[in-house]
């Protein structure tokens, strides 16, 4: 390999998504930003495994308010090319779980979620290892919702619980990474 050459046949990817740390949600609303990791096995010129890290806590309003929250993704991707570069198109399924809060002064909402679904994608490599990924995920998202509110005395009291079952889009990725 010359001197700024782009790696040609990589096995390991390490990476961020640079909309999680801007706050950028599923939906595309605004929220906190969050701390976030990936890891990608490349293997047999045209499978890999994705596994990916959020985290995220935040207190903001001179600390009045916060919010939460923790995710975690295991991805098995097909690329479309057959010759062992892993670059341009892929598509995967994915399984996802993790937990909020969102809490102010006067009511919190906390729960838990999983989710499973399809996800496809574009990866560019860049310059030797530099590489730009875009992924979109859909699928399936069940989402328990308690909701507390704070009584006179301060103490939180659960006063309604939901259960969400959707079918949505569940993420966007904007990665960098380096691969090697």
């Amino acid at each position: 390999m010359q001197q700024g050459d782009i790696v040609k046949y990589p096995r390991w990817n390490v990476g961020t998504n640079l909309l999680e740390w801007i706050g950028v949600m599923p939906d595309l609303k605004y929220t906190t930003w969050a701390s976030n990791v990936h890891g990608e096995f490349y293997f047999k010129k045209q499978y890999s495994v994705l596994l990916s890290a959020a985290y995220s806590e935040h207190h903001y309003s001179h600390g009045d308010k916060f919010q939460g929250f923790t995710s975690y993704i295991v991805e098995p991707r097909y690329w479309l090319r057959k010759d062992a570069t892993f670059q341009g198109f892929f598509g995967g399924i994915y399984g996802q779980l993790g937990d909020y809060n969102d809490i102010d002064l006067e009511r919190k909402y906390t729960g838990h979620f999983w989710g499973a679904g399809l996800s496809a994608g574009y990866l560019y490599p860049v310059w030797r290892g530099l590489a730009v990924e875009f992924n979109i995920r859909a699928g399936y998202r069940s989402t328990e919702v308690k909701k507390y509110v704070y009584n006179d005395a301060g103490d939180r009291c659960l006063c309604q619980r939901i259960d969400k079952n959707q079918f949505k889009l569940t993420g966007f990725a904007l990665n960098i990474s380096w691969r090697f």
